[in-house]
């Protein structure tokens, strides 16, 4: 009877913790309609192009001429860290790649030495709000050997642009130099961590200057930010009231 008894007792928890999974699994059927309705759909898309028109567009330039054999792992560094830091919540990222063909085209085959207006009248007619430009240089090495260790320094030169189209100006225009540097006493070092580190030092100097200076607001709204304040000077009106004539009395 006792046993009969656990049995039933068993029986009757599982089937109420199948009921309650059940009836958390179809918590809210309309979650389901939303996704699956055209309309909604319809909706968020509105809505998200919406927020997107507002949102600045920054064209990206890039150009990794560090001539090293892990090129692609100095690409990979950078622009991780240009769409990590280029909040795209904020901003609009655009491979600028295209624009870079057409200052080529124009005889600019190396974007350090480019005027800034040569930059600026390429992006002139689109709907670009801001340039970044970013090039990385053929990287020096130099071996530190002591009598306990040996290590190696490998030092990272970037120019670095930023630009205004629609006030087209310079937001930052620099040379960025950060050194990489290791060592040891047992192992070998190679250039490429030791480079890594020199790039991972250049990011942060470019998230500084970017979370800085470049605007979360559009080309077309840039204009209002340079407005300076009016002073309207209200000169006082001359008095109108008549002040009545002392009057002399005679007390004689």
């Amino acid at each position: 009877m006792k046993k009969l008894f656990i049995f039933l007792l068993t029986a009757v928890m599982l089937c109420m913790s199948m009921t309650a999974m059940a009836a958390k699994k179809e918590y809210n059927p309309y979650v389901k309609y939303v996704v699956e309705d055209d309309d909604y759909q319809e909706t968020l898309a509105t809505i998200n192009s919406v927020k997107m028109s507002r949102m600045p567009k920054v064209a990206v330039m890039y150009v990794n001429n560090s001539q090293a054999d892990y090129y692609k792992a100095i690409d990979k560094e950078i622009m991780k860290n240009f769409k990590v830091v280029l909040n795209p919540y904020v901003y609009q990222f655009v491979d600028g790649t295209p624009y870079m063909k057409e200052l080529a085209e124009m005889g600019i085959e190396d974007l350090t030495t480019a005027e800034r207006a040569d930059i600026l009248d390429i992006y002139e007619n689109t709907d670009i709000d801001y340039v970044i430009f970013l090039q990385i240089e053929p990287m020096w090495r130099k071996d530190k050997v002591s009598t306990f260790s040996k290590g190696k320094e490998m030092t990272a030169v970037a120019p670095f642009k930023m630009l205004d189209v629609k006030r087209r100006k310079a937001l930052y225009n620099g040379r960025i130099t950060r050194v990489g540097e290791s060592s040891t006493m047992f192992f070998k070092l190679g250039n490429k961590s030791v480079a890594m580190e020199a790039i991972e030092l250049i990011n942060e100097k470019v998230n500084y200057e970017i979370k800085k200076r470049l605007p979360q607001h559009k080309r077309t709204e840039a204009t209002v930010y340079d407005k300076k304040p009016v002073t309207i000077t209200v000169e006082p009106k001359a008095s109108t009231k008549t002040i009545p004539a002392k009057e002399t009395v005679n007390v004689n």
